[in-house]
């Protein structure tokens, strides 16, 4: 379930990283391009627990009208390490599903 959207963030800052050619050139060409969040939650089998999972996307893959809050959605998420050894959930790709 889709539940947060933010068309246009700044990674950056967010991370706490230098926005620099050489950052730029160690995080690769994914964030060389205007980068949204979104939030998604998913349930298990045990309806009371739900993992939640916050991500960055390109901005593009969110001006489809049909994604909006609240509707479920299948996603392609990477897990990116960071210069600092610490990583960050990416969307490659979102799908409504309703």
């Amino acid at each position: 379930m889709l539940r947060e959207i933010t068309l246009t963030s700044d990674p950056f800052k967010a991370l706490d990283l230098p926005n620099t050619a050489m950052t730029l050139a160690m995080l690769g060409p994914r964030w060389q391009q205007p980068v949204g969040k979104i939030t998604v939650h998913v349930t298990s089998d045990d309806k009371d627990h739900f993992e939640s999972y916050t991500a960055w996307i390109p901005s593009s893959r969110l001006k489809n009208e049909d994604i909006e809050r609240g509707i479920p959605v299948e996603v392609v998420l990477k897990s990116i390490t960071l210069p600092y050894e610490d990583y960050v959930w990416y969307c490659d790709d979102i799908f409504p599903l309703a």
